[in-house]
Protein backbone atom coordinates (compact mmCIF):
# COMPACT_ATOMS: atom_id res chain seq x y z
CA UNK A 1 0.00 0.00 0.00
CA UNK A 2 1.32 3.44 -0.83
CA UNK A 3 -0.08 6.85 -0.10
CA UNK A 4 0.68 10.48 -0.77
CA UNK A 5 0.45 12.88 2.15
CA UNK A 6 1.58 15.97 0.26
CA UNK A 7 0.81 19.17 2.07
CA UNK A 8 0.47 17.86 5.61
CA UNK A 9 2.36 19.79 8.23
CA UNK A 10 4.88 18.22 10.58
CA UNK A 11 6.64 19.86 13.49
CA UNK A 12 10.34 19.06 13.70
CA UNK A 13 11.89 20.08 17.02
CA UNK A 14 15.48 20.78 17.91
CA UNK A 15 16.94 18.63 20.71
CA UNK A 16 20.49 19.96 20.38
CA UNK A 17 22.77 21.30 17.64
CA UNK A 18 22.64 18.09 15.58
CA UNK A 19 19.68 16.10 16.94
CA UNK A 20 16.08 16.75 15.94
CA UNK A 21 12.76 15.36 17.14
CA UNK A 22 10.02 14.05 14.83
CA UNK A 23 7.01 14.04 17.19
CA UNK A 24 3.43 12.82 16.96
CA UNK A 25 3.75 10.85 13.70
CA UNK A 26 5.47 7.71 12.48
CA UNK A 27 5.10 8.03 8.73
CA UNK A 28 1.45 8.84 8.16
CA UNK A 29 0.31 7.28 11.45
CA UNK A 30 -0.57 9.57 14.32
CA UNK A 31 1.59 8.81 17.35
CA UNK A 32 0.35 11.49 19.75
CA UNK A 33 2.73 12.45 22.52
CA UNK A 34 5.56 10.22 21.26
CA UNK A 35 8.55 10.89 19.04
CA UNK A 36 11.69 9.53 17.49
CA UNK A 37 14.83 11.53 16.83
CA UNK A 38 17.17 11.89 13.90
CA UNK A 39 20.72 13.21 13.83
CA UNK A 40 22.18 15.41 11.08
CA UNK A 41 25.87 15.34 10.21
CA UNK A 42 26.33 18.89 8.90
CA UNK A 43 29.73 18.01 7.41
CA UNK A 44 28.19 15.83 4.70
CA UNK A 45 24.46 16.57 5.31
CA UNK A 46 23.68 12.91 6.04
CA UNK A 47 20.98 11.88 8.51
CA UNK A 48 20.75 8.94 10.93
CA UNK A 49 17.11 7.93 11.42
CA UNK A 50 15.24 6.65 13.36
CA UNK A 51 16.85 7.16 16.75
CA UNK A 52 14.38 5.69 19.19
CA UNK A 53 13.58 7.52 22.41
CA UNK A 54 13.26 5.23 25.44
CA UNK A 55 13.25 2.26 23.02
CA UNK A 56 9.80 3.34 21.80
CA UNK A 57 8.71 2.18 18.37
CA UNK A 58 5.35 2.92 16.77
CA UNK A 59 4.57 -0.74 16.16
CA UNK A 60 6.18 -4.00 15.22
CA UNK A 61 9.27 -5.77 16.42
CA UNK A 62 12.14 -3.39 15.66
CA UNK A 63 13.04 -0.30 13.68
CA UNK A 64 14.65 -0.59 10.26
CA UNK A 65 16.96 1.96 8.67
CA UNK A 66 19.03 2.44 5.54
CA UNK A 67 22.39 2.03 7.32
CA UNK A 68 21.89 -1.38 8.93
CA UNK A 69 18.87 -2.91 7.16
CA UNK A 70 18.78 -1.33 3.70
CA UNK A 71 17.66 -4.62 2.12
CA UNK A 72 14.42 -4.39 4.13
CA UNK A 73 13.27 -1.47 1.96
CA UNK A 74 11.61 -2.72 -1.23
CA UNK A 75 9.13 0.10 -1.81
CA UNK A 76 10.89 3.29 -0.74
CA UNK A 77 14.37 4.59 -1.60
CA UNK A 78 17.49 4.48 0.51
CA UNK A 79 19.57 5.99 -2.31
CA UNK A 80 19.31 9.76 -2.13
CA UNK A 81 17.46 9.63 1.16
CA UNK A 82 18.35 10.45 4.77
CA UNK A 83 19.89 13.71 3.68
CA UNK A 84 19.58 17.40 4.39
CA UNK A 85 19.50 19.63 1.34
CA UNK A 86 20.25 23.09 2.72
CA UNK A 87 18.89 26.25 1.15
CA UNK A 88 21.03 29.02 2.61
CA UNK A 89 19.45 31.68 0.38
CA UNK A 90 15.73 31.17 1.11
CA UNK A 91 15.90 28.95 4.22
CA UNK A 92 13.60 26.32 2.66
CA UNK A 93 15.78 23.39 3.70
CA UNK A 94 14.66 19.93 2.56
CA UNK A 95 14.96 16.80 4.68
CA UNK A 96 14.52 13.41 3.01
CA UNK A 97 13.89 10.52 5.41
CA UNK A 98 13.53 6.78 4.91
CA UNK A 99 12.72 4.67 7.96
CA UNK A 100 10.37 1.95 9.12
CA UNK A 101 9.78 -1.06 11.28
CA UNK A 102 9.61 -4.80 10.94
CA UNK A 103 6.15 -6.17 11.72
CA UNK A 104 5.13 -9.79 12.14
CA UNK A 105 3.98 -10.00 8.51
CA UNK A 106 6.63 -7.81 6.84
CA UNK A 107 8.21 -4.41 6.76
CA UNK A 108 6.41 -1.10 7.06
CA UNK A 109 8.40 1.44 5.05
CA UNK A 110 8.16 5.23 5.12
CA UNK A 111 9.69 7.91 2.92
CA UNK A 112 9.15 11.57 3.73
CA UNK A 113 10.31 14.73 2.04
CA UNK A 114 9.97 17.63 4.44
CA UNK A 115 10.50 21.25 3.48
CA UNK A 116 10.99 24.02 5.99
CA UNK A 117 8.40 26.77 5.62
Amino acid sequence: MTADWTGEKRFIGSVDETTFSHPDYWGNFEWGGKAFNFKVDFTNNSIDVPILIDDAIFSGLNAIDCKTTASAFANVPCDGSNVLIPDPVNGKHIIKLTYGYHAANGEREFYEVLQKK
